[in-house]
């Protein structure tokens, strides 16, 4: 069955495949919350929620769904005196997730695509100002037996 502990695996393994986004993020790759002194660039992902696979004319297991998984990049801004920008970040993030297919962590994904995307500028602090963007992606996993 997919659950939220169960979707973490792949996805942390697959960031951890991906040279690019792990260059650039490192260990600031996290489930959830970042902490309070976290360094930038950062990202946090967490499950928004499962979504029912579409099938026509099949009764399937009420326990097939797909996951909506939602990604926060943070960026220091280059406003602020930060090195890597956001689109940087949103590409790297992008080009690890979107489209992969393969059994990673335990899990056989079918396809990643993109289903909402924005970006912003927030004060996180009064030290650091951040540049932020979201991306949620929607997992397909394969059946399980």
């Amino acid at each position: 069955m997919t659950t939220p502990a169960a979707v973490a695996t792949p996805i942390i393994a697959i960031k951890a495949a991906n040279s690019t986004l792990t260059a650039l993020v490192g260990s600031n790759f996290v489930k959830d919350a970042l902490r309070q002194d976290t360094s930038y660039p950062a990202v946090k992902f967490q499950m928004i929620s499962f979504v029912p696979k579409a099938y026509v004319f099949k009764r399937v297991p009420s326990q097939l769904k797909d996951a909506r998984i939602q990604f926060d990049g943070y960026v220091k801004s280059v406003r602020s005196g930060g090195q890597i920008t956001l689109e940087t970040l949103a590409v790297a993030v992008r080009g690890a997730f979107e489209r992969y297919s393969g059994t990673i962590g335990g899990k056989t994904i079918e396809d990643v695509f993109i289903d909402m995307e924005s970006a912003d500028m927030e004060d996180v602090d009064t030290n650091k100002e951040t540049d932020h963007f979201r991306i949620d992606f929607i997992f397909k996993f394969a059946q399980e037996t």
